[in-house]
């Protein structure tokens, strides 16, 4: 936990004095900023997001009160929230990616402008955490507006973004129309309860046809879950952005069918991994996997994501704001661990 919470201190260092938040920093802060690092749409809802978690581990309050660059940790991350709601520019509460931005998300090959449902589920799950944090913070005021805000942003999603007809979501929408795709990445709807749950069986079956075993439109046999259908024009396919499977989107996939009991989650958890050992590639973690790059980024800290999603969403070890959680049966079998708590507060404190 330490040193996640000097993380949380250092990634400070980047939410700029407007609240935009870039990508990465340098841990040196003397060292070059790449350009593309620069206000990215997701980055800011990550960061909230990993403050929520640590305090929910932790009980640890104090780094919110941490000061760096002249406020608090606390300020910073209501800043953050409040620059996204600065780039809705027709007053619709879904923030738009304006044209010199659209690639300033994690699909940074691809231009995606306008609205895109990915980075506002992100905020939806973000503003809910402020509404914790906010409460932790003796903030009630503060907690109070980022609800309000956070359940006309999960009804805008679902009236702009959601597909009727076709039974998932738009990639995003701008003044042009909206964008028919289906994307692994939509899966944070499910994950983060943006979804209504009338329709989130039917979504969840739908993105089905991401995976290569199902959709005989994608080429190279049974390699994993593609992280778009179709694919991008102009970009070649089954490389890095664009038809290819990211463990990270396979873990908010398989995280999202874990939390709500649905059956096909073994398939996106595990198969991006089956496949690179059965082709023999070297590395330990592939940042993607493709049938035909051969040059997949190794050694990615965010492919641990489908591990995590198995031991938050599948285990239960999913700690509310307050360190309260329950375990449930692993979705595996009975796990043979002794002692352990069915039900407890603060994991690091109770289950030794």
């Amino acid at each position: 936990p330490s040193v996640i919470r000097d993380q949380i201190v250092l990634l400070a260092r980047g939410v700029e004095p407007d609240g935009s938040v870039p990508s990465a920093i340098p841990v040196d802060p003397e060292d070059t900023k790449i350009p593309l690092w620069v206000d990215h749409y997701d980055s800011g809802s990550y960061f909230i997001m990993l403050a929520h978690d640590y305090l929910s581990w932790t009980g640890d309050t104090s780094v919110l009160n941490e000061r760096v660059n002249n406020r608090t940790i606390f300020t910073a991350l209501e800043d953050a929230a409040t620059y996204l709601t600065t780039k809705d520019s027709d007053g619709d509460l879904l923030f738009e990616k304006s044209a010199d931005r659209d690639l300033n998300d994690w699909a940074d090959s691809i231009s995606r402008p306008g609205e895109v449902l990915y980075d506002q589920a992100l905020f939806y799950k973000a503003l809910r955490d402020l509404v914790d944090i906010s409460n932790v913070q003796d903030e009630p005021t503060h907690a109070k507006a980022f609800h309000r805000h956070s359940m006309l942003l999960r009804f805008r999603i679902n009236e702009r973004l959601w597909n009727s007809e076709k039974g998932y979501y738009f990639e995003r929408c701008d003044e042009q129309g909206c964008i028919d795709r289906l994307t692994n990445d939509s899966s944070v709807a499910v994950l983060y309860e943006v979804i209504d749950p009338i329709n989130r069986e039917r979504f969840l079956n739908n993105l089905l046809l991401l995976e290569s075993r199902k959709n005989s439109s994608l080429s190279y046999g049974d390699w994993g879950v593609s992280n778009v259908y179709p694919f991008y024009e102009n970009q070649k396919e089954y490389t890095y952005q664009n038809g290819t499977d990211w463990p990270f989107l396979d873990g908010i996939n398989a995280g999202a069918r874990l939390k709500f009991h649905d059956k096909n989650w073994y398939y996106p958890l595990t198969r991006w991994w089956i496949w690179w050992k059965e082709s023999e590639r070297e590395g330990i973690l592939p940042e993607f996997v493709s049938p035909v790059d051969d040059d997949p980024g190794l050694s990615q800290a965010w492919s641990v994501s489908p591990i995590f999603s198995f031991v938050r969403y599948g285990l239960g070890f999913d700690p509310d704001i307050h360190g309260n959680f329950e375990l449930q049966t692993s979705p595996i079998g009975v796990l043979d661990v002794k002692n352990m708590l069915i039900r407890g507060k603060r994991i690091n404190k109770t289950i030794q």
